[in-house]
């Protein structure tokens, strides 16, 4: 879970729409956070899951350097 986000859109009545962002968590683990802080009246929206950004590539594979 190196860099992973997600991002989870909810509507609390004291609040309205919210959308929060989660490093290196799971779906889950981010819902549990926000009931905990924003109370259980809170009605989640949507989750989006967002992958890791990939490194850009050398152009060789093994990593060992060519003179």
């Amino acid at each position: 879970m190196n860099g992973e986000r997600v991002e989870v859109r909810y509507h609390n009545p004291r609040a309205g729409y919210v959308t929060e962002s989660f490093t290196d968590t799971n779906a889950q683990g981010a819902i549990n956070s926000i009931h905990a802080r924003a109370g259980n009246d809170v009605s989640i929206n949507s989750v989006k899951f967002i992958p890791a950004p990939t490194p850009p590539r050398t152009g060789s594979d093994d990593g060992a350097r060519r003179y």
